[in-house]
C-alpha cells in the first residue's frame, strides 16, 4: 500500500460516517412522516364535522401567509381557533363559512377540513426524509464502490 492510499482510508471512513448519518436522519424523518400521517388519519376518522365562521385573518406582515381565525359552536359552547395552514393571499375572507372537524371529547381541538390542514406536514416530512435517505444511500454506495475499486487496484 502506498502512502497516498493510506491517506485515503480516513477520508473513506469519514464519507461512510457522513452517509450513515444522512441516511439515518432521512429514515428518522420518514418515520416521523408516517407517524404524523397516521395521527392525521385517525383524527379525521374520529372527528365530527361542523360549520364555522371566519372571524379574522391573522397576518403578521404583508409577505407572510394569512391564517384564518374561526369561531364555531358545539353543544351551546362557543369556541375560537386559528388554522394551522395559511396562504398569501388568504384563502378565506372574514365572514366565510368553513367546514371544520373536531374530536367529540375535545371540541376545542379543531381544524379546517382541507387537504393542506390534514396532510401538508406529512407531505413535507416525507419529501425531506426521502431526499435525505436517497442522498445518504447514494453517498454510501459511491463510497463503497470507491473503496472496492481502490482495494482492487491495491491488490493488482
Amino acid at each position: 500500500m502506498t502512502a497516498a492510499q493510506a491517506d485515503q482510508l480516513p477520508a473513506r471512513k469519514r464519507s461512510l460516517v457522513v452517509a450513515f448519518v444522512i441516511t439515518t436522519m432521512g429514515l428518522a424523518i420518514l418515520a416521523a412522516a408516517v407517524i404524523v400521517g397516521v395521527k392525521s388519519y385517525r383524527y379525521t376518522a374520529n372527528a365530527v364535522k361542523t360549520q364555522a365562521t371566519v372571524i379574522e385573518i391573522e397576518m403578521t406582515s404583508r409577505r407572510r401567509p394569512g391564517y384564518p381565525r374561526y369561531q364555531y359552536v358545539v353543544d351551546g359552547v362557543s369556541y375560537t381557533a386559528t388554522a394551522g395552514f395559511g396562504a398569501n393571499p388568504p384563502s378565506y375572507k372574514i365572514g366565510d363559512s368553513v367546514e371544520i372537524e373536531y374530536v367529540p371529547d375535545r371540541p376545542a381541538d379543531s381544524r379546517i377540513t382541507s387537504w393542506p390542514e390534514r396532510w401538508i406536514l406529512t407531505l413535507w416530512l416525507g419529501i425531506v426524509g426521502g431526499i435525505l435517505a436517497l442522498v445518504g444511500g447514494n453517498l454510501s454506495l459511491a463510497s463503497r464502490r470507491s473503496s472496492a475499486m481502490t482495494t482492487e487496484s491495491v491488490n493488482d
